[in-house]
């Protein structure tokens, strides 16, 4: 969707591009992890322990950081990109 869009609509001068992140930290990831254990704190380890063993960077992002990428891309910086799905996943899909 997100290459047909961007085909479509660059005659009009509109830039379409997808952000496809990976572990944002959050309350509600902590609560995807272990719905079971109520210590958030043991709940927080366990999913260290999962981000650690399968992102390559070793932990989860932060919004900010998703952000950022929002702002780059909403940015004349970015104006020669377009129809592209950009990972910000700390390397979780380059494994």
């Amino acid at each position: 969707m997100t290459k047909s869009l961007a085909v479509a609509l660059a005659p009009k001068g509109i830039r379409v591009n997808a952000i496809c992140p990976a572990a944002v930290e959050t309350p509600m990831l902590i609560k995807f992890f272990d719905r079971t254990i109520e210590d958030e704190e043991e709940a927080k380890e366990i999913q260290n322990g999962y981000i650690k063993a399968s992102v390559p960077l070793g932990r989860a992002g932060t919004a900010e950081e998703i952000a950022d990428v929002v702002a780059f891309l909403a940015s004349d910086e970015s104006s020669f990109i377009t129809g592209v799905p950009l990972p910000v996943d700390g390397g979780y899909t380059a494994k």
